[in-house]
């Protein structure tokens, strides 16, 4: 379904955290343990994949994931740690030489580390040769001048991909949405503790009642849960597409999608809010 192994392992790293947010979330214990269930899968799906990028943005996300959930639910956090701590010695040893061979060169059998150090700077140099408007989008493996040494072949980065296909212009773009999505994230937080009447009053207004909650206790813990598990899925995927070419795939704009959704949801329910009496909160319209 992905075409390669680095492409299963950074799409279950980038969707783990949804399942990590169902856990915490699902009414039932079955429907705890059954989330829980599918995150372990994805986890064994990330290590028999033998991706070394994956392994990378894999411990990234979960680093993030359980500074967030340590936060808010220590025990699940501690409950995750053991799990994790009881699953290591469980992968084979060949997987630990795999990712041992990310900074020593004589365990990488395959010679991929420095045909992938060739392609980074082979896609430097197309940047540098048409900085306004790349190669074209997708064409980087079809561009081979006379010097390329790794000729037919991904630029195995995904942001010297976007920076050598599309130029500047293009660069721009991502970068802008990559900034949004991290952005949208932080704001959804923000704006749940300010529908649910729990941000701070000025200083003149500190006898007066709090503002009205404009949403649900259990909406506002869902929102705010969801913030979190898709700021730790951005980075994820992020640190997993620094090794991968996947600009185009559809990957890191469903999680946009998702990221940028609850902004929008907080921002009408504060609008209705304030025409109703309620807290009102000029926010931007962009996400």
């Amino acid at each position: 379904m992905f075409g390669n192994p680095n492409g299963l392992a950074l799409n279950m790293v980038a969707v783990l955290p949804l399942s990590v947010l169902t856990a915490i979330q699902a009414k039932t214990t079955l429907g705890r343990l059954g989330a829980a269930f599918l995150g372990m899968m994805m986890i064994s799906a990330v290590m028999v994949s033998y991706s070394r990028g994956g392994f990378v943005g894999l411990a990234v996300m979960l680093l993030i994931l359980g500074v967030q959930l340590a936060r808010r639910k220590p025990a699940m956090a501690a409950v995750g740690v053991l799990l994790l701590l009881f699953a290591v010695p469980f992968a084979p040893s060949s997987y630990w030489e795999r990712v041992a061979s990310i900074t020593d060169d004589s365990l990488d059998a395959t010679g991929s580390r420095e045909a992938r150090r060739i392609l980074l700077t082979e896609a430097w140099h197309t940047f540098l040769t048409f900085p306004f408007h790349g190669v074209g989008a997708g064409q980087f493996a079809n561009y081979n001048p006379p010097e390329r040494l790794e000729i037919w072949r991904e630029t195995h980065n995904v942001v010297l991909q976007v920076a050598a296909e599309l130029g500047l212009p293009g660069l721009a773009v991502f970068l802008f949405l990559l900034y949004r999505s991290i952005a949208a994230s932080l704001t959804t937080r923000r704006l749940v503790k300010r529908a649910r009447g729990l941000s701070a009053r000025p200083s003149w207004q500190v006898h007066a009642p709090p503002p009205a909650a404009v949403i649900g206790r259990d909406e506002a813990a869902l929102l705010d849960a969801h913030a979190a598990a898709m700021l730790s899925a951005i980075v994820g995927w992020l640190v997993c597409a620094m090794f991968a070419s996947v600009a185009y795939s559809w990957t890191f704009y469903y999680l946009l999608a998702l990221v940028a959704a609850p902004v929008t949801i907080l921002r009408q329910r504060l609008a209705a809010g304030g025409r109703a009496g309620g807290p009102s909160l000029r926010v931007p319209e962009r996400v």
